[in-house]
């Protein structure tokens, strides 16, 4: 597959990873970002709109290889990413479920404060 088939096919890519890392084999789903993403695995990771949830999944990947400290800088650039993007609209960047414990995900959840 070329690059820009693993970024049209990206549910192929998940399943292939999902069936890797249940086989016990954490290279062979790494083997799929180096082709698919390669820009995911250099020392400053290029985060954008088209690779933020491949570089979220790819995190878990590396701390199944052992690499704990790229995926650790694969996730804080991923997470600089969407602090420096602000959502727009209901649906996000589909990760609209985490957030900081307390802090409202947008005003409508924000609590109201009698005065």
């Amino acid at each position: 597959m070329s690059k820009e088939t693993y970024r049209h096919e990206w549910l192929s890519v998940i399943l292939l990873r999902d069936a890797a890392l249940a086989a016990g084999d954490p290279q062979s789903a790494r083997a799929l970002y180096e082709r698919g993403f390669p820009e995911l695995l250099g020392t400053w990771p290029a985060i954008d709109a088209w690779n933020l949830g491949a570089a979220i999944d790819l995190a878990l990947v590396l701390q199944r290889t052992g690499e704990a400290e790229p995926a650790d800088r694969l996730l804080r650039r991923a997470e600089a990413w969407v602090q420096a993007h602000p959502r727009r609209g209901p649906r996000g960047y589909g990760i609209s479920a985490a957030r900081s414990p307390g802090v409202p995900a947008s005003p409508v959840d924000a609590p109201t404060v009698a005065q």
